[in-house]
């Protein structure tokens, strides 16, 4: 029998989603054309932030609204007096009682007479209950406590300095601790929202342990915050479109973000809340019913932007079956009709809605998702507030890297150079990418010079869905991985760094969407636009695939407050290729005191160095092992072309087997390897950005030999500093001369060294990007 009436339930329940979702695809039209008719006929405002008035935070009015609730005024009360006792005020308590028939008055009268009652003849409910009550405060600060909370001693400082050091913000919330260990979670403090399947939903977020200072959140909690009086009753407290409870608390945030002011959280204030002491009285379904229907509501009332209005409205049908669906199909009978009598009285309420969705339009400054990003990231919203580090302050550097950097190993020395430098003065966090767990483990080396440091390691799955293929593929299967992404974004929801710089196009293709609106770097270290037009291949896919680059580029360039090229060829080529950028140009510098000069070294060997999973780098030792090598030897026999670096892929193995090549992979100390050489070659034909390792050979006073490409933003000149060829011919005839001249390998060396002590030092490099961190951070309209 039992089987039998399961299958019942669930026919029933099949049928009653399948009327459902029927019923509501005329009422999601309705909705939808009825926002969109309003939104067409109001003009949206774009007028200044809402402005507070001058407000005096010594002291607050304590607002406790009770129903039936002595039990719960029996723990709260004492902590209160404690609290206020510990700060020290002139505070004001007041209770509102909503028509209780338990003795919570006369207990309160006879245990607390310094408490001021409000009474209310019936239960007016949440909504209502404050809203006829405020009156009653006389503070310009009023603090909403649910009667189900207890207080910490501290509590109440936190919250009136978070009003009294931000001019802009509605209201500060406190930090909520869970009475039941179990439902750790459930509350926090940290409020939030998103967007899923056209519904919004509403969340708390976890809290680091030692937090402090204040936090963007998305609402106060109306039972647990401290809220500017004046600016409340001006916007007529709680929205009484929510009577009598649920949604109140977010809408007032979300307008309070909209209107240009902000809602802060302070964790150093702590409240205890056991979860629904007071709601948990009433039934469940009727709690669940208007849960869903304040849901709706808020929704329609308060989100403006096209897209999400369209996505909300047509979603309608599949989001109320989806609510149904929730218990499984043998209680979707009973789910669809929760459902469907929200929704019932959510229309019944719509022309209320659009009411106040036609005000909201007329006063907001701040598009939702703008709002969204604000509330959600303390970088942004301290960048908004105006917050900024005093003049010569050290400033919070987030720097998000594609490799992690290294000395003496790979090109990322430059990054080494400019990340232990700006330590030395500045709290820097690094966010860096490793192949694998062993590259992850070398940033022990850096550790110790920058505040932290942290990798993570690729999975290069492609987790991005392209299905118009704009993006080259290489990027989409090797830089695509969620899980940084929510790293980043997560350090930047939870920390307020002044600037966010980002290296290598690779690393902006990772965070990509998360740097509008912040005060971002983007280093260039070597443009797609230079890399796609110096590719060989006239295919029609070659060029398809260059154009995609460019494209890549411009789309990945856009966000960024300031963008940094390493020569002007590369400036140029990006000027040329993005015309909305303008890049600024700081070129590299070494800490010349590290690389100290060699001797003459009269070995006959030629050195190249680089990773070979970059293209330019295998094109180049290619090109100098096939083609400059044999024409160096018919001249100089005994010469030899020694290969240095990351081979991860075997791409240079092919190699191995011809005469005088050497092929070392990537060494610990790469130090004597440059010493031991004749000479440094660098025949690179394509790709941009300014060659680390040629600084390097230059300040160990080794002679180098070079195409123009590879001497891209290095200050020196031919036959001065170094030599240049544009052809195996002409490069070949150079690696002859420096082999078979030790007068001039010593002339060559010794005026390289010069020329990094005199143009390429770190510290030149380091104060570049020190002023631009300044400009940027004191520069407007980065919020």
């Amino acid at each position: 029998m039992a089987p039998l009436v399961s299958l019942l339930r669930a026919l029933l329940g099949a049928v009653a989603v399948l009327l459902l979702g029927l019923l509501l695809l005329p009422v999601g039209l309705l909705v939808g054309v009825s926002l969109l008719l309003l939104d067409a006929m109001v003009r949206r405002g774009r007028r200044q932030a809402a402005a507070l008035l001058p407000r005096d935070t010594a002291a607050a009015s304590v607002m406790i609204l009770n129903w039936n609730g002595r039990a719960f005024l029996e723990r709260l009360l004492p902590s209160l007096d404690a609290a206020i006792a510990t700060h020290g005020g002139a505070h004001e308590v007041i209770v509102i009682d909503n028509g209780s028939t338990d003795d919570s008055v006369a207990w309160v009268r006879a245990h607390f007479p310094h408490v001021r009652l409000v009474q209310h003849a019936r239960n007016e409910k949440f909504v209502r209950g404050y809203n006829l009550a405020l009156a009653a405060a006389s503070k310009d600060v009023v603090i909403l406590l649910n009667n189900d909370m207890v207080v910490d001693r501290q509590f109440l400082r936190p919250l009136l300095d978070g009003l009294a050091t931000h001019p802009q913000a509605f209201a500060v919330s406190a930090q909520i601790v869970m009475q039941d260990p179990d439902k750790a979670g459930i509350e926090t403090g940290r409020t939030a929202g998103y967007w899923s399947g056209g519904m919004f939903k509403l969340a708390h977020l976890p809290l680091p342990e030692d937090a402090t200072g204040t936090w963007p959140c998305l609402w106060p909690g109306g039972g647990s915050c401290a809220v500017d009086r004046r600016a409340l009753v001006a916007a007529g407290g709680f929205e009484v479109l929510y009577d009598p409870y649920y949604f109140e608390d977010a809408s007032l945030g979300y307008q309070a973000w909209k209107r240009g002011l902000s809602v802060l959280l302070a964790p150093q204030a702590k409240v205890e809340h056991r979860h629904r002491g007071s709601s948990s009285r009433l039934r469940p379904r009727h709690l669940e019913r208007v849960q869903r229907r304040n849901a709706h509501l808020f929704v329609w009332r308060s989100f403006d932007d096209l897209g999400l209005t369209i996505a909300a409205t047509c979603a309608l049908p599949l989001t109320g079956v989806r609510m149904a669906l929730r218990g499984g199909f043998g209680n979707a009978a009973l789910g669809a009709l929760t459902e469907a009598l929200a929704i019932g009285s959510a229309l019944l309420r719509l022309p209320q809605a659009l009411r106040a969705r036609a005000a909201m339009r007329r006063a907001a400054v701040r598009t939702d998702r703008e709002v969204l990003a604000l509330a959600h990231s303390r970088h942004r919203s301290a960048r908004a507030l105006g917050e900024r580090p005093a003049a010569g302050a050290p400033l919070r550097l987030l720097m998000l890297l594609a490799r992690v950097p290294r000395r003496d190993a790979d090109g990322s020395w430059v990054q080494f150079e400019l990340l232990k430098r700006l330590g030395e003065r500045h709290h820097v966090t690094v966010l860096a990418l490793a192949e694998t767990p062993a590259m992850a483990s070398r940033a022990s080396e850096l550790a110790p010079h920058v505040a932290r440091i942290e990798t993570l390691v690729l999975t290069r799955e492609a987790a991005r869905v392209d299905l118009l293929r704009q993006d080259p593929a290489g990027f989409r299967r090797d830089y695509s991985d969620a899980r940084i992404r929510a790293r980043v974004a997560e350090l930047l929801a939870v920390e307020a760094f002044d600037v966010v710089q980002v290296d290598y196009i690779e690393m902006a293709y990772l965070v990509e969407g998360l740097m509008h609106g912040l005060a971002s770097v983007h280093v260039v270290h070597e443009p797609l636009a230079t890399v796609a037009w110096t590719q060989q291949g006239g295919s029609l896919r070659a060029a398809h695939e260059r154009a995609r680059a460019v494209n890549l580029e411009r789309r990945l360039l856009a966000p960024y407050a300031r963008v940094v090229c390493m020569s002007e060829p590369d400036a140029l080529a990006l000027r040329r290729s993005h015309p909305g950028v303008a890049p600024v140009v700081i070129t590299n510098g070494i800490d010349a005191a590290r690389f100290l000069p060699s001797d003459v070294s009269h070995a006959p060997t030629m050195l190249f160095v680089g990773s070979y999973a970059h293209t330019p780098n295998l094109d180049a030792a290619e090109f100098a092992a096939r083609e400059i090598l044999p024409r160096v030897r018919a001249h100089v026999p005994d010469a030899r072309l020694c290969l240095v670096g990351h081979d991860a892929h075997g791409r240079i193995e092919p190699l191995r087997g011809l005469v005088g090549v050497e092929i070392m992979g990537l060494v610990d100390d790469l130090a004597p390897v440059v010493r031991a050489a004749g000479c440094f070659v660098a025949p690179l034909r394509t790709g941009g950005g300014m060659r680390s390792k040629i600084l390097e050979a230059l300040a160990w006073a080794k002679p180098v030999v070079g195409t123009p490409r590879a001497f891209t933003g290095i200050a020196g000149t031919h036959d001065a500093h170094y030599l240049v060829g544009d052809d195996a011919e002409t490069l070949a005839a150079a690696c002859v001369r420096v082999l078979t001249d030790a007068a001039l390998r010593q002339r060559l060396g010794a005026a390289a060294r010069q020329l990094v002590e005199q143009r390429h030092r770190s510290e030149v490099m380091t104060a570049a990007y020190e002023a631009l961190y300044c400009d940027l951070v004191a520069s407007a309209g980065q919020s």
